[in-house]
């Protein structure tokens, strides 16, 4: 008996063959690399992970990166733009631990004091690393857009300090408040020349109790500090902080900071003068239960 004539080439069953090992075992063998696929798409669908850093950001030295809340009750989340998870019952000053998006302009921050809390809007805060202000002789004051940019004037709210939120060597770049609303609702941003704030206007923000620290307290344990430890932990808001400044923390701040900082006055005050200005506090605002004041930075050691 004749078999029956083959119809089909060598390689075309060969193909076929392997079509069919390719349908049994396909599934099993992709596997890992659909996964890797799966999982890169879905990546670039969310973009990058949202960060979670376990310490605040620092800019230099002991210059930890800080954030002052605008009211009392801001929301957070535990992810940027997520549902509210709480509320930050009381306003303060805060640690940054994150920022996002990671590039460009902020539109939230990870914030908290000795651990962080979780994400509040950009909206909600005055990124403000230093207590350093500038009070303007009147209430007016030519802003820039940018460093070096055009200057045009400004109506202030009248004697009310305005936070050095930036600076490079020429300007400061500063918060400038509402009218009707001064520390609570920032109506512009603008970089000041350096050449036109003089002395006088430079100053530093501190509670009562960063005041007594300083004309009470210090003199009392005659702690022997040097004079630019002093000046930098009141520019820091840590003259109540304990914490050793060592050597390398006051070099890296005197390279970060304005110049203007750590230059002194022909004529700084004594304690006295100190003390008085303690027992006689007018501030110039308050809230969660603490009153601040401006000083003229020579009112530092």
């Amino acid at each position: 008996m004749t078999p029956p004539p083959i119809r089909y080439p060598l390689p075309t069953l060969v193909l076929a063959a392997l079509a069919t090992l390719l349908l049994w075992k396909g599934a099993e063998w992709s596997r890992p690399w659909r996964a890797q696929l799966s999982t890169r798409w879905q990546k670039t669908l969310e973009g990058p992970p949202v960060p979670e850093s376990t310490e605040p950001q620092i800019i230099a030295g002991p210059i930890v990166r800080r954030a002052l809340l605008l009211r009392d009750g801001v929301p957070w989340s535990n992810r940027p733009g997520g549902p509210d998870e709480g509320t930050i019952r009381l306003r303060q000053f805060a640690d940054v631990y994150d920022v996002w998006p990671l590039e460009g302009p902020p539109t939230h921050y990870r914030i908290g004091n000795r651990g962080p809390i979780g994400w509040v809007a950009a909206a909600d805060l005055l990124p403000w690393n230093t207590r350093l202000v500038i009070r303007p002789p009147d209430a007016t004051l030519r802003l820039a857009d940018q460093p070096g940019g055009s200057t045009s004037p400004t109506a202030l709210a009248v004697d009310v300090p305005l936070p050095i939120v930036s600076w490079n060597a020429d300007a400061v770049q500063v918060a400038v408040w509402d009218r009707d609303a001064p520390w609570s609702t920032i109506s512009r941003f603008g970089w000041v020349p350096i050449a036109d704030l003089p002395q006088a206007a430079w100053q530093v923000w501190l509670s009562q109790n960063e005041l007594r620290a300083l004309a009470v307290d210090r003199p009392l344990r005659d702690q022997g500090e040097p004079p630019d430890e002093v000046r930098l932990r009141a520019v820091l808001g840590r003259l109540t902080d304990v914490r050793p400044l060592i050597p390398a923390d006051v070099k890296a701040a005197l390279a970060a900071l304005p110049p203007r900082v750590f230059q002194k006055g022909d004529d700084a005050p004594r304690t006295e003068e100190r003390l008085q200005n303690y027992e006689q506090w007018t501030p110039d605002a308050a809230w969660s239960g603490f009153s601040f004041r401006a000083l003229p930075l020579d009112f530092l050691p």
